[in-house]
């Protein structure tokens, strides 16, 4: 039933003086009650019955309580093949739903930059076939598919944009002080305004609208899961629009119109009620406008919708009112990353789902906590959030490609490419089990934290409200005491029952007013009455000095405070409340399920005695099995149960009370403990898990799981083994010697870079939150490194550290003359053979030819010395247009605003082939007759479009709708077609309006001449772009390129040498590593030298496979690490690692090793994957059998006497073996399973983590 809001404004009636104060949004129309249900076929919606039996359901959940991966489609092209591969890696472990993420550069748009590209391009008819296909292929594993608006939003050029376009009264307006105290409007551009009636319908129809026409039918089915990530209207703070005073009149009663000063300055005692009116008439409009239609549109369909956004709960004024805003979403809820467990953002999303009956709170986990996050992070941060209240997970991190291990998006992948995936199948089943018994019944705590909103809203120490209000809570929470945030329309909506405050399901205790200097009247009504009825009402930090009932010193507030709180704030919150719920260590969440009562607790220890406001019979329910045992109490009378908690802190513990009586606890007896210490050496095999068929881990792709590797090794120069030994990387060697003065000296600093990688941990600009697989040709780092933060994309800048002197020699087949290669940062000077030069052309000499670089200015740059100039990559750039083309712009402006550009030329006939080059500061559309070719907002990247389809013999033209944002303006273009050129000049015609008359353009600058192509970061980068029909507009993205990963003079034939030994006749060097066990061999790889190898001391034979690629081999595998020795007559210019094209990769079988860290193994150091542990052992006759495995990195699979005795990814590393054990000789198996930190130590990333690997120990097994 549609509710007329208009109609419906209701009246707060004060207790005494019977003035009314007005509400702008009746509690009908938020009230969960009047929420209509999902359809019958939706998924993941809970049972609140008090008849429900909730153990089936745990035993075996129903669809829709999986994890829902963000699954990031970018870094390769997009095909069948491959996104069938991964399915297949996630079958079986629940998945719920697979949320399309696309990520964003940190380049154009109106905010963090464009969507980075992708192919088939997003939203192009080939991506929608795919699509299409990709939902099938998930719905045969029950999972739905949905996409994330993540990166879609203002000025993308996607829907949002579109729906500007096409509705402009939705832009948004703020309103403002002029210096003369007067207050306008201001329209905004490129923002939306919430409060619009129809904006939440065009939103929704214009982004999901878009699946439903692909896939009608499939809504809450084949479709599911939407996520708004990071919303924004681009415009917040004091909002304002035509309709506005008209609505506010109709609500709160008065004309704000006059008052609209008091939004900015206080202007009496009436300024905090006109705050919190304005507030609420805000809040309310986008409500109904925005957020509740979108509400709406899933909920038709039976479909959750998630979110993150912004502040996360913490800004509490986010939207207006985050509480109210937020609690029209399904799925309410907070990222937390890099294993994080911010109590407050579980709390206010929770508390949403708790109070509007909203079926999940979502966790968006774990973004940004690296490689290295092993299974166990995994496990501790899901519990600890689960107990805090989310109940639907949602992994940050499941990549598409990760492109030789060079593509990241603030990582880790959580899924398949982590070596320990597979094991953690029984912890999927754990997460769907959580999800369902969690978000069952209705949730229970004593205490409701008022949120701090009303404050904030009247400037009235909101700061100190919000303080208060998330202390009080943090330290409520470490004592065990559970609470929930409430919104002031909650506690309106509550009910005073005896001494209770009963809302939606929820039963409190207590209710705290944290330092709300402000209030809704309403607010200290129920407080008041719930006071009277002997409930407990605190206010630390600060009493409640106005309200929306008149503002500031208004005496009936000050009669209700003075009532409620004579002796002032309250002073110890903790030692106000009642008799406890819970009386324990650790967290907890207690929540009524049908007749049961379930307390979730973590972090508390073993054996510690709690008290639990619950009665009858007790079980451990097991989320990891299903299975439930019952639980003896120490005492249980009618206030409640004392029981001894029966799991290690490491482990969530359901403890379940039903109806029945209880199992009384016994005096337990223990046998003596006694222990076999499993030490001494273990049987040790690889068990390959990376696998590269698609490129992930190594580019280019190969069809083998990658083994052991060494990637790192000794090294010593000079045919001597004395030293000094040094650490070098594969491909990774000297080519110059820097100094701050000439000449160097003898110990000058070596400068290493590799030909193939660049700089080694630098990998240049790469974008936000990671490596982007951007391979950079320039090698040169001049100056002092100075790093930003991880997730910024500017990763590493360069400070002045003087003059830099670098010194070489290039090596030269012949007599010739060669080219200068240069970058943008130039040399000061150069010299060649002791000889100053000028120019790029060098004359140069069979043989070695010093060279000399100086630098006075910081950067990156290249210096190459080539055989042909033409070869030059030129990777910052070039004359993208002719001297022709001008920028052009209206005359004698710079205003914020659209102009009309056209220009008519004719053509004899229809060229081979044409192009358009075009770019404009801010942003433009154009069409060449008619047609759409494409748009972009980006002036620092010049789109190139194929147009040679919509040109005509005769009369053409081109129309370009182009806009500036403030400041500097231009568009400037070049149509090339056949010998026929266009430029933009001074003849194009340009208009106010698309049908306006017309002047003559304006010729700003040349293109050379410009600011633009002065600009610090480099002039405007051609850029291909594909067209994509995104409804009836053109969407241009640029074409999306996989990376090589080398820079362009790895391949580079004309390339010479430099060389820092060319005065040695016969350069060698000598290398060594110590290698996994069971060594059998290695295979070397374009080795660049001849190659002499021993193993123990004893020489290695060998065999060539293929040109370059060579095999060595023991004559008899070495059980356990031996030290393997490398002599190579190094070839000109490849010395330390640069000897190594490719890393050396090594042949193992079953060897021994003792326990501990494998990381420490130079042979295993980069090794991501799994290892088999055997070791036999005699197991005397006992009642019970426990494997202790001490410490595990990351994942263990164990298995006694051939059969399995079960898998464990987080503490406590135990299993009981009771069953599997006899008398005897046993075979104790572990499979270990690290994370993929090691296989990114030589990966340049900046989310590495720790290395630690293996069967830590110590080892034991315990017997009674």
């Amino acid at each position: 039933m549609k509710v007329n809001r208009a109609a419906q404004i209701c009246f707060a009636i004060a207790l005494w003086t019977g003035t009314a104060v007005a509400a702008a949004a009746d509690l009908a129309f938020s009230d969960p009650a009047n929420t209509p249900p999902p359809p019958s076929w939706a998924v993941g919606f809970p049972n609140r019955s008090p008849n429900l039996d909730v153990l089936p359901g745990f035993q075996k959940p129903p669809p829709g309580y999986g994890i829902v991966p963000f699954y990031w489609w970018l870094g390769d092209p997009l095909t069948r093949e491959r996104l069938a591969w991964q399915l297949e890696q996630m079958a079986g472990m629940g998945v719920s739903g697979y949320q399309i993420n696309y990520a964003h550069s940190d380049k154009g748009g109106r905010s963090y930059g464009l969507t980075l590209p992708s192919e088939p391009p997003l939203f192009s008819e080939d991506w929608w076939k795919l699509v299409v296909w990709f939902m099938g292929a998930a719905k045969k594993q029950g999972a739905s598919i949905s996409l994330s608006d993540y990166t879609l939003g203002f000025g993308q050029g996607w829907f949002v944009d579109e729906l500007l376009c096409e509705h402009p009264e939705v832009m948004g307006q703020r309103l403002r002080l002029d210096k003369d105290g007067k207050v306008s409007p201001e329209t905004i551009p490129w923002s939306i305004n919430p409060m619009h009636p129809q904006s939440g319908n065009w939103y929704a129809e214009k982004f999901f609208g878009q699946f439903e026409r692909r896939f009608p039918g499939e809504g809450g089915k084949g479709l599911n899961f939407f996520f708004s990530d990071e919303l924004g209207f681009g415009v917040s703070g004091r909002l304002w629009s035509a309709q506005f005073a008209g609505e506010f009149k109709k609500r709160k009663g008065y004309d704000i119109t006059p008052e609209l000063p008091a939004l900015f300055k206080d202007i009496g005692p009436r300024t905090p009620k006109i705050r919190l009116d304005y507030s609420d008439v805000l809040v309310a409009l986008s409500e109904e406008g925005f957020f509740k239609p979108v509400f709406d549109w899933h909920q038709r369909r039976g479909m959750i919708m998630g979110c993150d956004h912004g502040g996360r709960g913490r800004n509490v004024v986010e939207f207006g009112d985050y509480f109210r805003t937020q609690r029209w979403n399904q799925g309410p809820g907070a990222d937390q990353p890099g294993l994080g467990k911010d109590l407050i953002k579980a709390k206010v999303a929770a508390s949403i789902a708790h109070l509007y009956g909203r079926p999940r709170v979502w966790l968006e986990g774990f973004y940004g906590s690296g490689w290295g996050t092993t299974s166990a992070g995994v496990v501790d941060a899901t519990l600890a959030n689960y107990v805090m209240g989310f109940d639907l997970l949602g992994l940050h991190g499941m990549y598409y490609s990760t492109h030789g291990g060079w593509w990241e998006w603030a990582p880790p992948d959580n899924t398949f490419r982590m070596p320990y995936w597979k094991h953690l199948r029984g912890f999927m089943d754990c997460v769907q089990r959580l999800s369902y018994l969690l978000s069952q019944g209705h949730h229970r705590c004593d205490v409701a934290i008022l949120y701090p909103v009303a404050p904030m809203e009247a400037g009235m120490g909101g700061p100190q409200a919000v303080q208060t209000a998330f202390g009080a809570g943090q330290q409520l929470y470490a004592k065990g005491v559970d609470f929930d945030f409430m919104d002031f329309e909650s506690l309106a909506r509550a009910k005073v029952v005896g001494k209770e405050l009963q809302v939606s399901g929820e039963i409190y205790r207590v209710l705290v007013l944290p330092a709300m200097k402000a209030v809704r009247h309403s607010t200290l009504q129920k407080a008041l009455e719930f006071h009277r009825a002997g409930g407990i009402v605190l206010a630390p930090g600060a009493l409640p000095e106005a309200s929306d009932r008149a503002g500031r010193d208004d005496p009936e507030v000050a009669a209700m405070v003075r009532e409620m709180f004579p002796n002032g704030p309250t002073s110890d919150v903790f030692g106000k409340l009642p008799g406890r719920d819970y009386d324990g260590p650790g967290s907890i969440q207690h929540r009524k399920i049908g007749s049961r009562d379930l307390y979730a607790i973590y972090h508390a220890p073993k054996g510690a005695e709690c008290f639990f406001r619950a009665v009858g019979k007790v079980e451990l329910w097991d989320p990891w099995t299903g299975t439930t045992r019952p639980l003896a109490v120490s005492s249980q009378t009618s206030e409640g149960t004392r029981l001894k908690l029966p799991l290690t802190e490491k482990e969530i513990q359901l403890i379940v009370f039903s109806p029945g009586q209880p199992l009384q606890a016994e005096a337990e007896v223990l046998n003596a403990k006694s222990e076999i210490l499993l030490d001494g050496p273990w049987e040790f095999e690889l068990q390959p898990t990376s696998d590269n068929r698609f490129g992930d881990f190594h580019w280019p792709p190969t069809p083998e799981k990658i083994g052991a590797e060494v990637r790192q090794l000794w090294y010593c120069e000079g045919d001597s083994t004395n030293g000094p030994w040094r650490r070098v990387t594969c491909s990774f060697g000297p080519q110059f010697r820097q100094s701050a003065a000439l000449p160097p000296a003898k110990d000058a600093q070596l400068y290493e870079f590799s030909w193939r990688w660049g700089i080694e941990g630098d990998p240049g600009h790469q974008g936000y939150h990671g490596l982007k697989e951007e391979m950079h040709d320039e090698f040169l780092a001049i100056g002092n490194a100075k790093i930003g933060a991880g997730h910024m994309p500017n990763t590493v800048s360069y400070e002045p550290a003087g003059t830099q002197y670098y010194s070489t020699a290039v090596i030269a087949p012949r007599d010739l003359t060669a080219h200068a290669l240069t970058g943008a940062l130039k040399p000061a000077k150069v010299w060649l053979n002791g000889e100053g030069v000028s120019g790029s052309t060098f004359k140069l000499k069979a043989g070695a030819n010093p060279l000399v670089l100086q630098y006075d200015k910081p950067g990156r740059t290249y210096f190459v010395v080539s055989t042909a100039a033409a070869e030059s990559p030129a990777p910052s750039g070039g004359e993208v247009f002719s001297s022709a083309a001008f920028w052009i712009w209206y005359p004698g402006e710079k205003l914020t605003a659209d102009r009309w550009f056209r220009k008519a030329f004719d053509l004899d006939k229809v060229p081979a082939q044409a192009c358009l080059r075009i770019t404009c500061d801010n942003g433009y559309a154009v069409s060449l007759n008619g047609t759409p070719i494409g748009k972009g907002s980006r002036w620092e990247a010049v789109q190139e479009y194929e147009v040679t389809k919509v040109l005509r013999a005769g009369r053409n033209e081109i129309v370009v709708r182009a806009r500036n944002d403030g400041g500097e303006a231009g568009l400037i273009a070049e149509l090339v077609a056949g010998p026929f050129r266009l430029s933009t000049d001074a003849s194009w015609r340009v208009a106010k309006t698309e049908t306006g008359e017309t002047v003559a353009a304006e010729q700003v600058a040349g293109f050379t001449d410009s600011l633009w192509y002065k600009h610090p970061q480099g002039p405007p980068k051609l850029e291909p772009a594909t067209i994509i029909a995104a409804g009836q507009a053109a969407v241009s993205q640029p074409k999306f390129q996989p990376s090589s990963l080398a820079m362009s003079w790895w391949t580079n034939k004309s390339v010479l040498p430099f060389d820092v030994r060319a005065n040695e006749a016969k350069p060698v060097g000598w290398y060594r590593f110590v290698s996994p066990p069971g060594f059998r061999g290695m295979t070397l790889r374009n080795a660049r030298g001849k190659v002499q190898a021993w193993a123990d001391g004893k020489p290695m034979g060998w065999v060539s496979l293929e040109l370059r690629v060579v095999d060595y081999q023991v004559a008899q595998s070495a059980a356990k690490p031996v030290t393997v020795l490398l002599r190579i007559e190094q070839e000109r210019g490849c010395y330390a690692g640069a000897a190594f094209n490719d890393y050396i990769r090594l042949d193992c079988g079953p060897g021994q090793i003792e326990l501990g860290d494998w990381s420490k193994n130079e042979g295993l150091l980069s090794y991501s994957g799994g290892v088999w542990y055997r070791k036999t052992v005699t197991i005397p006759a006992a009642r019970q059998v426990i494997l202790n495995l001490g410490e595990v990195a990351a994942s263990a699979e164990v298995r006694v006497n051939g059969r399995p005795a079960g898998v464990k990814v987080a503490p406590p590393w135990t299993l009981d073996i009771t069953p599997l054990a006899k008398p005897g000789e046993n075979r104790i198996e572990v499979l270990v399973c690290n994370t993929l930190a090691n296989h990114y130590t030589t990966v340049p990333t900046r989310y590495r983590g720790s290395t630690v690997s293996g069967l830590l120990g110590p080892v034991k097994i315990e017997w009674r």
